[in-house]
C-alpha cells in the first residue's frame, strides 16, 4: 500500500499538509458519519494507518527507505530478465542440435575414421573369415 496515494499527497508533502489532507478524509470516512458502510470503515483504517506513518518524521523515514529498497529490487528484476531475452543461447542445447540423432553422430565418426558403406563391409566379411579360421583351427584340434 502506499501510504502517499492514500492520503493524496505528493512525496515532497511537508507535515502540515500531510495533517490536512488526513483531517478532511478521516472526516468523510468515519465510522460514526457511515454506519454500516464497510468501505468506508475500511478506507477510514487506511488513511488512519497512512498518517500514523507519514505523520512522524521517523517512520515517515524508515517508510522512504523501504520503498526505495522495493523499486531498486524490481528495477534490478527487469534488468535480469531483459539479460535472459538478450542472449537466449545460453540454455545449454548446443549438444541437442549438434547431434540431432545417434545417425548422426555414428556418421561423424565413420568419417572421421575413414570408414564408408565398402569399408564396413569389408571389415565385416574379415571378421566373420577370422571367425571361420578360428573354428576350423579348434575342429581340427578336436578331431586329431
Amino acid at each position: 500500500m502506499n501510504y502517499y496515494e492514500v492520503l493524496g499527497v505528493s512525496e515532497n508533502a511537508d507535515v502540515s499538509e500531510i495533517k490536512k489532507k488526513y483531517r478532511k478524509l478521516a472526516i468523510k470516512y468515519h465510522p460514526d458519519r457511515n454506519s454500516g458502510d464497510g468501505n468506508a470503515t475500511k478506507k477510514f483504517r487506511e488513511v488512519t494507518e497512512a498518517y500514523e506513518i507519514l505523520g512522524d518524521e521517523k517512520k515517515r523515514e524508515e517508510y522512504d527507505c523501504r520503498r526505495k529498497n522495493i523499486q531498486s529490487q524490481r528495477k534490478n528484476k527487469n534488468k535480469k530478465g531483459n539479460v535472459k531475452n538478450k542472449f537466449p543461447q545460453n540454455d545449454f542445447t548446443f549438444g541437442r542440435d549438434f547431434f540431432k540423432s545417434a545417425r548422426e553422430m555414428r556418421g561423424m565418426f565413420e568419417n572421421s575414421f575413414r570408414m564408408n558403406k565398402k569399408q564396413e563391409g569389408k571389415a565385416k566379411l574379415e571378421k566373420e573369415n577370422i571367425k571361420i579360421q578360428f573354428e576350423r583351427f579348434f575342429d581340427m584340434k578336436g578331431k586329431g
